[in-house]
């Protein structure tokens, strides 16, 4: 039996393995996003060149996904690892195609 856990709640299993420090930085962004409202709000009530920057980012955050799950699974699979019980390339070519669908 292998588990498969994605997104939020892969997301939520690696606060687990974090840091102290690490981990109340992901917390309290968490909290100042959630006060301050939906980035796509801002992006569509703002001026149209917020848009532009904004698409220029993801599709940055995009590059750069694919690239850390390169790394990852090169150095996983070489290491006879996973992320827990995940399926991590799975995890990660979600985290790619997702950012890439908020193009």
């Amino acid at each position: 039996y292998q588990r498969r856990v994605h997104g939020g709640e892969f997301q939520a299993e690696m606060l687990d393995y974090m840091p102290g420090k690490h981990r109340r930085l992901v917390e309290d962004f968490r909290r100042r996003v959630a006060r301050s409202g939906s980035t796509r709000d801002h992006i569509a009530n703002g001026p149209p060149e917020l848009a532009v920057v904004h698409r220029e980012c993801v599709l940055a955050l995009r590059a750069f996904r694919s690239f850390h799950k390169d790394v990852a699974t090169k150095y996983l699979a070489k290491a006879l690892l996973g992320t827990g019980s995940s399926s991590f390339r799975d995890m990660l070519q979600q985290a790619v195609d997702n950012t890439g669908a908020a193009a």
